[in-house]
């Protein structure tokens, strides 16, 4: 998760312990959230996030405008978690376009 914080401008933060985790985004101008778009029209980045992580088959909790929540299944796979930081990585990529 540290280089996903690293290499993404849309990213603040990750935290966690164990399968549940936390990642916060940024705000776009920090007092305009909406500013973020998918689906051609404007969304709370976190919401964009959780429709475009989806549609890539990751399911993540959006807590607030730009914050989600993640707590993937204890039982998963080293290849399974590999593949939702590829997804997150994917997702990220898309968000920090629209900054």
């Amino acid at each position: 998760f540290t280089q996903l914080v690293a290499s993404h401008p849309s990213l603040v933060r990750i935290s966690g312990e164990g399968s549940l985790w936390s990642v916060q985004l940024v705000a776009p101008d920090e007092l305009q959230p909406t500013r973020w778009y998918g689906e051609g029209e404007a969304h709370p980045p976190a919401i964009a996030f959780k429709a475009s992580a989806l549609e890539r088959g990751a399911l993540f909790q959006a807590k607030s405008g730009v914050s989600l929540m993640l707590a993937p299944p204890l039982i998963s796979s080293d290849d399974e978690l590999d593949e939702l930081v590829e997804i997150m990585d994917d997702v990220l990529s898309e968000l920090d376009a629209v900054l």
